[in-house]
């Protein structure tokens, strides 16, 4: 089976490449291709306007510091009771 009437090989294979099938100028035309692709998809992403973009900061900034209150105090916490626990064992 060669490659179709357009000249290009089929982008995906049945069989496995080998690495003399893969030529540099093929792995440069799937890079071309990918980042036109990723181009596109990049059109079509709606993007927030500033402020959605400050309200989405200011939540995850509020977010990241409950979380790191809620470790900080099970820290504390776990701290509070090894001590007790050494204590009465006298170490």
């Amino acid at each position: 089976m060669g490659p179709p009437p357009g000249g290009c090989p089929p982008r995906f294979s049945s069989r496995p490449a080998t690495p003399e099938k893969v030529d540099m100028v093929t792995q440069i035309k799937r890079a071309n291709e990918f980042v036109q692709e990723c181009w596109t998809e990049l059109q079509r992403v709606t993007w927030p306007d500033w402020p959605q973009l400050k309200n989405a900061t200011l939540v995850v900034i509020v977010f990241c510091l409950i979380v790191a209150m809620i470790i900080w105090g099970m820290d504390v916490a776990s701290r509070f009771f090894i001590d007790i626990i050494m204590g009465i064992f006298g170490a």
